[in-house]
């Protein structure tokens, strides 16, 4: 079987960080990037490099509410509010510093590796 695989990169993606201990630390993202180089992937003829762009509020909005990207946006400015309604807390769904930002570039990575 033949093909091209695109490779998403966006390396401001690594700010997306849970926490040392969580599974979606950056770390590990970055770890498989230097694989990635050490083999020469991106070298091959079959591999191509994709950019993206942070996703904005509309492509976010069709798959939340405009209510949960607000309030995405000020827990992770430092506003105090009873986040748990949204899933935010401690655990599995930490609030970090600029999660907004952090989300929609994850998001625009994913958008550009399926369109």
């Amino acid at each position: 079987m033949t093909g091209i695989a695109g490779l998403v990169v966006a390396p401001e993606a690594k700010i997306y960080d849970h926490g040392p201990g969580h599974p979606l630390r950056p770390a590990r993202v970055l770890l498989t990037w230097d694989l990635i180089e050490a083999y020469g992937l991106l070298g091959q003829p079959t591999v191509v490099r994709l950019d993206s762009d942070p996703a904005d509020d509309e492509t976010l909005m069709l798959v939340h509410t405009s209510e949960f990207i607000d309030a995405t946006r000020q827990a992770g400015h430092g506003v105090d509010w009873p986040w748990g309604r949204f899933g935010y807390g401690p655990g599995d769904n930490p609030i970090f510093d600029r999660m907004h930002e952090a989300g929609a570039i994850v998001a625009g990575a994913s958008v550009a590796g399926v369109c």
